[in-house]
């Protein structure tokens, strides 16, 4: 005869498995004494079960997250509510030129990665990092470290977050980190850059300054020749018109001084040898050739003279 006895394995009222015996060699084999303890056991394995699976479960979650943790190109260390480290990957142990056996504590840390402050020849305090910052509940940013080993300076920038429980408590700091060099020389060529820049600008201005200076100086030389160019031909002009009647009056005045050198002697025995009668009707022909009030044209003037000339002649012939 076989004798089987199956029952539940029940963990929080959940089914995780069946506890299965089978006895062939004897009657009786389950009695009810015996029923009860291998039901006190089949709740402390399905426990036992329970806790074996959420282990598993949790050493894989680990697994997975170290393997992420090592997998991200920066630096990561995982730090404790005292400050020690719990965790450093290896990209951290890499960039801070150390292999961490131990669990480093901040000073420790500090020490023996060569951590200072950028432009200082004194090591950073544990204080200082932006981990102590985090296990105080901020969000902190660090960019002026730096790791200083065999002659080389390695700049890096740190970001440490706090990690809280479900109760709201700090249980942990993360702090990740990365070597900033390609940054820095980005800066300082940029820097270098700007100020050449500013140079060549200032150097520019100062050329288009000197530039419309000159501009200005040669645009006052050419306003005050064109001046000086336009008065010259208003001068020449006055000069034509004054020189144009100067010289007639000149030309009859030479004239009127050829006539007297030639003819003075003979005006005056002209005037000597005429009657009274002839000498009456002279003083009577001198006002009528007068200058007038009117003015007269060249043309004008050149008939009345003619006139003058033809009536003088008569005159003298009849004398």
């Amino acid at each position: 005869m076989i004798l089987l006895l199956h029952a539940p394995l029940l963990n929080q009222g959940l089914l995780i498995g069946i506890f299965y015996l089978e006895n062939n060699l004897t009657t009786s084999a389950f009695t009810d004494d015996r029923v009860e303890v291998l039901q006190l056991l089949s709740t402390q394995a399905a426990v036992s079960i329970a806790n074996a699976k959420l282990y598993a479960e949790v050493r894989e979650s680990q697994s997975k997250l170290t393997q992420f943790l090592e997998a991200v190109p920066v630096g990561i260390t995982v730090h404790n509510p005292q400050g020690k480290v719990s965790y450093i990957n290896q990209t951290g142990q890499r960039l801070l030129g150390q292999v961490f056996a131990a669990s480093p504590t901040g000073e420790e840390l500090v020490s023996s990665a060569q951590i200072y402050i950028s432009g200082s020849d004194s090591l950073c305090s544990d204080q200082q990092l932006p981990t102590q910052r985090a296990l105080k509940g901020e969000n902190a940013i660090a960019d002026n470290l730096e790791v200083r080993r065999n002659g080389k300076i390695v700049p890096l920038e740190m970001h440490s977050k706090p990690i809280f429980d479900h109760k709201n408590n700090i249980v942990y700091a993360i702090t990740a980190f990365s070597d900033i060099t390609a940054r820095k020389q980005a800066d300082k060529l940029i820097a270098e850059y700007n100020r050449t820049l500013e140079m060549q600008v200032a150097d520019r201005t100062r050329e288009l300054s000197e530039a419309l200076q000159n501009l200005q100086t040669t645009q006052r030389e050419l306003i005050q020749s064109e001046k000086m160019a336009a008065l010259g031909q208003l001068v020449a002009s006055v000069a034509h018109e004054i020189n144009t009647p100067l010289g007639a009056i000149r030309s009859s005045v030479e004239n009127l001084a050829d006539f007297f050198n030639q003819n003075l002697a003979e005006v005056v025995d002209f005037f000597h040898n005429m009657s009274p009668e002839r000498y009456s009707d002279l003083l009577r022909l001198l006002p009528k050739y007068q200058p007038q009030a009117i003015g007269f044209s060249n043309r004008e003037k050149r008939q009345l003279k003619r006139d003058l000339v033809r009536q003088l002649s008569k005159f003298c012939g009849k004398s």
